[in-house]
């Protein structure tokens, strides 16, 4: 029996909606054939079992996001166009597109191939037109690390290189940092690096040499989803780094997002309204006194994730590199503690799964690695086949 498309085209945009896998499931059932295939610019997928695992996928990393269908489908000759958006958790209009397909014999949908954004203009004798407000990218890393079911990835980006900060975030990594601190990095390669994150859901974040409004205020025009600080100590330097995320009234950044406006698809005079209240506080426990403090520190509103940072802690307590060291344990428990009952998320390193196992298990929402240890573990690797 041949499928109405009304009917295929409702139950294609519930399934985008439904985040439960077996509801998403029969309703894919209904409106995809069975090898469908769908195609965006960030993914692929061949089948309904696919298919739904990557609404499932949007649905995790973006927890209230939601699909929006914006017009009716126009269609001739099994082929059909319609459009649509995205609309974040806040109800902000994050991003539109259009989306082209193709019918199977039955009615249901063999094909979607998905654009965003309007089509391009230039082409050569046409009219000149005026083009439309490119629509803000969403900034969503602050909403899924105060989601306590989640499991992000946050990647720490040394090597001053936007290929490989890219190749990153395409793989479907949820944020990377690049690290100002320790890194190779100076602010050209941070810019280049944070632009390349552009058209993933990786939040580009910095990671500053210090808790310094300056350095903060470069990052973030840079076009940083937000910032790492370092050797935070007191809930007074917790409280001055939350404020230098922030515009006046509610904090201390001066205002200049010239290059940053061009990331998020704001205009000058806009971003200040589109990004305030967005972008991520990440503080890095790595001190005695910080840990004599962490009850304090999490105390202060704004602070997004806490990092006890193992190498620097370990050595500041006079037992540098020896994590099972009691007294490391306990400086561990205490930030655990005192993150757990604040509500913040928690994040630290997890270089192999059982790792990353061990962390969720303990309720740490972030598993964090390097791209220059993740390089030269895979290079140590392949040198491994030669025998």
């Amino acid at each position: 029996m041949t499928k109405d498309l009304p009917n295929v085209l409702a139950d294609y945009g519930a399934a985008w909606l439904e985040p439960v896998a077996d509801t998403r499931r029969a309703l894919l059932d209904a409106c995809w054939s069975d090898e469908g295939v769908y195609a965006d610019p960030n993914s692929m997928a061949v089948g309904r079992a696919a298919l739904s695992d990557l609404i499932g996928g949007f649905h995790a990393k973006m927890p209230g996001a939601r699909i929006e269908l914006t017009s009716g489908a126009s269609a001739h000759h099994e082929r059909i166009l319609f459009s649509w958006r995205m609309v974040t958790a806040e109800g902000a209009t994050a991003l539109e597109g259009v989306d082209f397909g193709r019918l199977a014999p039955d009615g249901r949908l063999a094909e979607i191939t998905g654009f965003f954004g309007p089509p391009p203009g230039g082409l050569t004798g046409a009219p000149r037109r005026k083009l439309r407000k490119t629509m803000p990218q969403p900034m969503t890393l602050k909403t899924r690390l105060a989601d306590p079911s989640a499991r992000l990835t946050m990647h720490i980006c040394t090597i001053p290189s936007a290929t490989v900060t890219q190749a990153i975030a395409a793989s479907g990594a949820d944020s990377v940092v690049v690290d100002m601190e320790h890194g190779a990095v100076d602010h050209a390669s941070a810019h280049a690096m944070i632009a390349a994150t552009a058209g993933t859901s990786c939040a580009p974040m910095v990671r500053v040499a210090e808790n310094d409004p300056v350095q903060v205020k470069r990052a973030l025009d840079l076009g940083a989803e937000g910032i790492v600080f370092p050797m935070v100590r007191t809930a007074e330097e917790a409280q001055r780094a939350v404020a230098s995320l922030r515009y006046p009234p509610h904090g201390t950044r001066g205002f200049g997002p010239f290059i940053a406006q061009s990331r998020w698809g704001t205009g000058l005079l806009d971003h200040r309204e589109t990004v305030d209240g967005s972008l991520v506080c990440c503080l890095l426990a790595e001190t005695a006194e910080s840990i004599e403090n962490i009850e304090a520190i999490c105390a202060v509103p704004g602070v997004d994730m806490i990092v006890p940072a193992q190498f620097d802690l370990s050595t500041d307590l006079g037992i540098s590199g020896q994590f099972d060291h009691p007294d490391f344990q306990a400086a561990l428990a205490k930030v655990e503690a005192a993150a757990g009952k604040a509500g913040i998320a928690l994040g630290n390193v997890a270089l192999s799964k059982a790792q990353a196992d061990g962390l969720f298990a303990k309720g740490y929402r972030v598993a964090c690695g390097f791209d220059v240890l993740w390089l030269r573990a895979a290079a140590a690797e392949a040198q491994s086949w030669t025998g």
